[in-house]
């Protein structure tokens, strides 16, 4: 199914949890005979035969006028009981900031008014029945705050249920002293639920998320022009230059940050969080990014471009200097132009329209006291006399691997955590809402890939749909009682891939369990018939399944650390013997490289994680590991010669004082023995075990 099922009411967090320190609570009805409640016919007929009337006017309550409906001045409550008059509208004026509708039962009522005239304003809805409001659509709006200087907001407690009807949601007065309408009422109006064949949404705190749709994780994408920052060399930064109305330039930054889990780079959310606007852009003046250590690469030069609209169209080109007016501000708005060298202004040739320009209120506007010259009627001319191209500098360029394009939306939650985005797009009368199911990348915290799963079409935006706001939680759960879900899911034979993303491959209608062969390629699948992907312990044994959930056999390098998978795809810790070669995997699996202390004995492993033996130089320095790669020390005799190599393994030469006895030993680091040798101007003699004589 393919359509809106409703719209969702996110009610607000408690009052405590609105900040409310800059308003002074005017708590309890004001002290004059205007403040009022009063129950109102809303039909547009003639009033039927239900009870109308004040509950409370000129400082004093009317309990026996309208049955179900009562009111307490000393706690400020108005109780609804079991009040049910689809017709009937209750309004509110000057009641205090605590005002508060208790709910018991199922109510309803066709409209909610709010008034502040300089007092209170505020309504908070509790209790443990439901409220059902405008089901009958009298109203554009089921709940109205008409704040008239107040900081009036609208709270739904814990425990009550609402259910709200109309276009106009909660209506959220201009005048209302909370400048924020998300402070004063939180998100409740315009969010909508699908069907889209999964678990229903949560709405969570109408949080709106920028999020990546990978388009090329392979190709080099264009990140803008390559920035450098003083203090960051090693990082990328890639920039937008943006010319206002006013020519004023401004630079739009980008940082970004390699992702080994996707191996592809993504704009850096934590950079955005440090610097970013509220649209959640880097803009920096001239000045700002100067400050800031950021430099360019010039490569050359280009047109500088300037723009401005009039009644009719959009004139651009390059900017133009006139020797005869030298403060004025000129640009020619072309048809195309041709060069023989880019960075020579004086080689341009042009099509076009050159204009005088005027700083206007909101931009560029054409001076009519000039009147425009029109070059290049019939091919590419040169400028008129007088008249210069004003050139910028041209920067490198920035391609970093990945590409992908940017969406937006409000988040949500379904039962089993699984979170999405939904796009909303209208084009040529049609409606579009685009589901997209979301995974924060491991390690780029704040940048979510997003996958589309749904293109729900032809929505209409009018109902909203059932409320609850459990105790101790910003999570607003939509009640599935009342709505009209369908989890109905049409599988094929074969591979199938469901909303929240995940996989399932289907035989004879049943899904695969366990380990599966299919087309060559090894998968596992849960209990529930879910591929499983990255890490997994099965039965204590660790393997390891690719994004597509394909199983690691053999090498696989994970992260920035190299691991292996034998025939059986378990991965292999300790030592492991591969073609011939001796490596060393650690507990969790990783190979290790360099030195390493393994049994209280040291080994050297190279680059690729094989392990050494036999003589080998290190850091400039001579060791020998055995057969087994062990580092040895003290004396050893390698193909009959003697060697020394002390505690740190290190072949020792020239003189050496072991055990109280002088021995000299080569460049080579070969002892010296029965022999006599010339060291400096001196000539010493050895015994047969190496031990000078004549020390």
């Amino acid at each position: 199914m393919k359509k809106v099922m409703a719209v969702i009411l996110t009610a607000v967090m408690l009052l405590s949890l609105i900040p409310v320190a800059a308003f002074a609570a005017n708590n309890g009805p004001a002290d004059v005979e205007w403040a009022f409640i009063s129950v109102y016919y809303a039909g547009k007929d003639e009033p039927d035969d239900e009870a109308y009337g004040h509950i409370y006017s000129e400082k004093k309550a009317f309990n026996n006028v309208v049955p179900g409906v009562t009111y307490d001045k000393a706690t400020n409550t108005l109780t609804l009981d079991n009040y049910k008059n689809k017709k009937a509208a209750i309004s509110a004026n000057m009641m205090g900031d605590d005002f508060t509708i208790k709910v018991v039962g199922e109510c309803e009522i066709a409209m909610l008014a709010a008034w502040g005239d300089g007092w209170g304003g505020s309504v908070t809805i509790t209790g443990t029945g439901m409220l059902t409001i405008n089901e009958e659509k009298l109203a554009n709006s089921a709940i109205v705050l008409r704040a008239e200087h107040t900081a009036s907001k609208l709270t739904v407690d814990n425990g009550v249920t609402v259910k709200l009807f109309g276009d106009g949601g909660v209506y959220y007065s201009s005048m209302n002293l909370i400048d924020d309408a998300d402070k004063a009422v939180t998100a409740v109006s315009g969010q909508e639920l699908f069907d889209i064949d999964v678990a229903p949404f949560f709405y969570q705190n109408s949080q709106y998320m920028e999020v990546y749709v990978i388009t090329d994780s392979e190709a080099d994408g264009y990140k803008g022009k390559a920035a450098v920052k003083a203090d960051d060399p090693d990082t990328y930064y890639g920039v937008s230059i943006w010319t206002s109305s006013l020519g004023e330039k401004s630079y739009h930054v980008s940082r970004y940050i390699y992702s080994e889990e996707y191996g592809m780079y993504f704009s850096d959310p934590a950079f955005i969080a440090e610097y970013g606007n509220k649209q959640a852009e880097v803009e920096f003046t001239k000045d700002e990014f100067d400050a800031l250590g950021f430099s360019m690469t010039v490569t050359g030069k280009e047109l500088s471009t300037i723009f401005f609209f009039d009644e009719n169209d959009a004139h651009s080109g390059p900017q133009l200097i006139n020797q005869a007016d030298p403060n004025g501000i000129y640009m020619l708005d072309h048809n195309g132009y041709s060069y023989t060298d880019q960075n020579d202004a004086s080689t341009y040739t042009f099509k076009g329209t050159i204009y005088k320009l005027l700083k206007g209120e909101h931009g560029f506007e054409a001076d009519t006291s000039f009147t425009p010259i029109v070059i290049g009627t019939t091919d590419y001319e040169q400028l008129p006399a007088g008249f210069t191209a004003v050139m910028d500098e041209e920067y490198e360029e920035l391609y970093l691997t990945g590409e992908y394009e940017t969406v937006n939306g409000n988040l949500y939650t379904d039962t089993e955590g699984n979170q999405y985005v939904i796009y909303n797009y209208w084009t040529d009368g049609e409606a579009h809402h685009y589901v997209y199911v979301i995974e924060e990348a491991s390690d780029v915290p704040g940048a979510y890939i997003a996958t589309l799963v749904d293109d729900i079409e032809d929505v209409e935006n009018s109902e909203y749909t059932l409320v609850t706001v459990p105790e101790e939680t910003d999570t607003f759960v939509i009640s599935t009682e009342t709505t009209e879900f369908t989890f109905e899911v049409n599988l094929n034979e074969g591979w199938n891939q469901f909303a929240d993303g995940h996989w399932e491959y289907i035989k004879e209608g049943e899904p695969f369990v366990g380990f599966h062969k299919i087309g060559g390629k090894t998968y596992y699948f849960d209990n529930t018939g879910k591929m499983l992907t990255g890490w997994q312990d099965i039965d204590g044994r660790w393997f390891h399944f690719d994004k597509s959930g394909v199983e690691s056999f053999g090498w696989k390098k994970i992260g920035s650390k190299w691991y292996y998978f034998a025939s059986d795809g378990v991965m292999r810790t300790g030592w492991q013997k591969i073609s011939k070669k001796w490596y060393y995997f650690d507990k969790s699996g990783a190979m290790l490289s360099g030195w390493q202390k393994i049994s209280k004995k040291w080994y050297y492993f190279d680059a690729s994680g094989a392990m050494l033996s036999g003589w080998q130089k290190i850091s400039k320095k001579w060791y020998y590991f055995d057969a087994s790669g062990a580092m040895l020390t003290g004396w050893q005799k390698i193909s009959k010669k003697w060697y020394y190599f002390g505690t740190d393994g290190v072949m020792v030469t020239k003189w050496q004082k072991i055990s109280g006895k002088w021995y000299y030993f080569g460049t080579d680091g070969v002892m010296l023995a029965n022999t006599s040798q010339k060291i400096g101007k001196k000539t010493y003699k050895f015994d047969k075990n190496g031990v000078c004589l004549n020390p």
